[in-house]
């Protein structure tokens, strides 16, 4: 177990932490990947780095349209969730 720690953390550091109320978190950060490589949903959309669209004139509740306006990577959470389509 100790070595597949250790080959997991080779090439890692850790991140200036983060927190919130009793919780803090310190992400591991790939020294591969760099600190600005991605965006998460939040900085793109506030940024107009995205455009999202209904994927019809009717639109489908659980589904919509991601068009990457920028040359970055767009990180979304798993049960992030957007307010305000149709």
């Amino acid at each position: 177990m100790r070595k597949i720690i250790s080959e997991f953390l080779r090439g890692k550091r850790l991140g200036g932490h983060i927190a919130y109320k009793n919780l803090t978190i310190f992400p591991i950060v790939s020294k591969e990947l760099g600190d600005n490589d991605f965006l998460t949903i939040d900085e793109a959309l506030e940024n107009k780095h995205v455009q999202i669209t209904e994927i019809s004139d009717v639109g489908n509740v659980p589904n919509l349209r991601l068009k990457n306006l920028c040359d970055k990577k767009v990180f979304i959470l798993d049960g992030e969730e957007l307010i305000g389509a149709k």
